[in-house]
């Protein structure tokens, strides 16, 4: 008994160590370079991602990732949601939004 629970935490162990970015790591690296590209002020909030599937990116470093997200514009002042293809690298602990596919 003490084997299987072994064998499954080290499958979640690895699991996560070799995985793609989660929904809130996808969210702290779109907020990110939303708040860079406009600035706090102006960038959208994201306020949940949603859907994510990843996969290794094809011929470049990190996940190709889709999902659907759903921000807040302080400009407009309305929420909107789309479906978003991105690239994440991963730098030390963080992920990091590509500006390609």
């Amino acid at each position: 008994m003490r084997i299987k629970y072994a064998c499954v935490s080290l499958c979640l162990l690895l699991g996560g160590c070799f995985g793609g970015p989660s929904s809130d790591d996808v969210k702290s690296a779109m907020q990110e370079v939303s708040t860079a590209l406009l600035g706090s002020r102006m960038a959208p909030t994201f306020e949940d991602i949603s859907n994510l599937s990843c996969k290794e990116a094809n011929g470049k470093p990190g996940y190709l990732c889709s999902f659907n997200a759903t921000s807040y514009s302080p400009m407009t002042k309305s929420r909107s949601a789309q479906y978003v293809e991105a690239r994440f690298v991963q730098n030390n602990s963080k992920w990091v939004a590509m500006n390609d596919k």
